[in-house]
């Protein structure tokens, strides 16, 4: 019996299994891995999240005490960072009674640090002063003191534009320039008094 046939069958179904056309299954998972390697990261990924910085400048009025005088007066903050600012501000110092034609003034230079980025909560005042008292009806008769202080606090920002704020401290001056002729009993010329002054202040404002 010839094997011919067997064998031409045999090479026959190699050779159609070779060349015919192979239908591949798809893979369910693979656009799920594809899709997986390609997405882009989560956009909080990509960069930690800003604190807000609130509106860049404040102009307020200041009223208080320095020891036991009652001075009040107007400044003004601009923010240098969500919670850094820098303050400038000019008071004026009420004499006592009987000493009215002894007058005062008080300017400070100072950095606002916050607790919280939004003018809201608990905050630090360091501040550089100078302050000078001076007669009314002569002007050039003057002390002229120098000094710096330190303060702590809590404020309140409200509706993203009205500020509130209360504070308490203390600062000391050294008198540069003194007339004789003047401040001659220190207790009514608080800018000549050697020592340590307790500070009150409340403070309203407005953001620019």
């Amino acid at each position: 019996m010839s094997l011919l046939p067997d064998v031409a069958q045999i090479v026959c179904s190699t050779l159609w299994l070779a060349l015919a056309p192979r239908t591949e299954v798809p893979d369910p998972d693979a656009s799920a891995r594809q899709a997986s390697t390609t997405a882009p990261p989560p956009i909080h990924e990509l960069e930690p999240p800003r604190e807000p910085i609130p509106r860049p400048g404040i102009v307020f009025a200041r009223a208080g005490m320095l020891s036991n005088f009652v001075r009040s007066g107007v400044g003004y903050r601009h923010a240098l960072a969500p919670r850094i600012e820098v303050e400038a501000a000019v008071e004026y110092v009420f004499p006592h009674l009987g000493h009215r034609h002894l007058r005062a003034i008080t300017q400070s230079l100072g950095v606002v640090v916050w607790v919280l980025p939004t003018r809201s909560g608990a905050f630090l005042n360091p501040t550089i002063n100078s302050g000078q008292h001076f007669l009314s009806i002569a002007p050039s008769m003057r002390v002229v003191a120098i000094g710096g202080g330190a303060s702590a606090g809590w404020g309140r920002s409200f509706a993203d534009r009205i500020w509130v704020a209360a504070q308490a401290g203390t600062s000391r001056f050294r008198t540069s320039s003194h007339d004789r002729n003047i401040c001659t009993d220190t207790k009514f010329c608080v800018f000549t008094q050697d020592r340590w002054l307790a500070h009150v202040n409340l403070s309203f404002g407005v953001a620019l």
